[in-house]
């Protein structure tokens, strides 16, 4: 469940790092922002959705997992996705990187800061999930009660995670809306 975030998280928390010349572009748009950054979350629906649903089944099948484990990483496939999406879309707007062959000369420093704090955001993501998959496992192997407590709870966390994720798109929009011009700058001076 977790390879293809792992994986795909430099993209996701470096939305507009390989569009610097293209960023210039969005926001000259008449777009509402929020919409430009789930179009971004679209965009990658393929690659770590995708990706995160297919070692899923796959595992679900080497492994010859439960129904129930197959199913709570499913749902933290969903959640997962939205989370990474909505923590990543906040630091691509708060700290901007061009990727590139001179990425490391000319903003090392903000390149270091991010690196040290990145783990940190990604242990606090996948902390719902490896609950999630504990209860599953935990309650599943030893029956303490006879009613899916894994897919539930695993249920519970999308559901929250699904009503806070059009507000937080939206507060995300607005800071990018008011931070577009320093992201250009600053994609624009590391790019030359």
């Amino acid at each position: 469940i977790l390879w293809p975030f792992f994986m795909f998280s430099g993209i996701f928390f470096n939305l507009f790092g390989m569009d610097q010349r293209g960023f210039r572009t969005l926001i000259l748009l008449p777009t509402p922002r929020h919409r430009i950054l789930m179009a971004y979350h679209l965009a990658l629906v393929p690659l770590a959705g995708g990706m995160g649903l297919a070692f899923s089944l796959f595992g679900s099948w080497y492994f010859s997992l439960s129904l129930e484990t197959a199913l709570v990483s499913a749902l933290q496939i969903i959640q997962l996705f939205l989370n990474f999406c909505l923590a990543g879309s906040f630091v691509s707007i708060l700290a901007p990187m061009t990727i590139g062959r001179n990425m490391m000369r000319k903003q090392h420093a903000r390149v270091l800061i991010v690196a040290l704090v990145m783990p940190v955001i990604i242990a606090a993501l996948v902390l719902p999930t490896a609950l999630c998959l504990f209860v599953a496992g935990f309650f599943s192997r030893w029956g303490i009660v006879d009613y899916p407590v894994g897919p539930l709870l695993s249920l519970a966390f999308l559901a929250l995670t699904a009503f806070v994720y059009p507000f937080a798109l939206r507060q995300a929009g607005d800071l990018l809306m008011v931070r577009e011009q320093r992201i250009l700058a600053q994609l624009q001076k590391t790019a030359t």
